[in-house]
């Protein structure tokens, strides 16, 4: 199960990563659509993350984009295609390791 998380709040749920993003793209837009949404917002506090990891907001969209969820307009595409777990699991485990060497040269710098 995907947790879609705006603003550190836990917005919603979804089975698959491409329903989870149509739900996060809906509930980013209305977000940054009420106004005061900073950049600092959107990649620190929107996210989607299962049991197995976590995608920050760009890493998300990223993600989508490469899938073909996720256009160059910013539209959706319709019908969304399917998108394998195992892509997504292996993506939030990139995603994590470079955070966590990131972390790791920072503190030992």
């Amino acid at each position: 199960m995907y947790t879609i998380t705006v603003a550190l709040k836990d917005v919603d749920t979804a089975p698959t990563f491409q329903e989870a993003f149509k739900l996060f793209h809906e509930e980013v837009k209305k977000f940054v659509a009420q106004g005061g949404c900073s950049q600092m917002v959107l990649l620190e506090g929107c996210n989607i993350h299962t049991d197995a990891g976590c995608l920050a907001f760009d890493a998300a969209c990223n993600l989508a984009a490469d899938c073909g969820i996720l256009q160059d307009d910013g539209a959706l595409t319709d019908p969304l295609p399917e998108v394998s777990d195992v892509l997504v699991n292996s993506r939030m485990v990139r995603e994590s390791t470079g955070y966590l060497l990131n972390l790791t040269k920072n503190l030992l710098a």
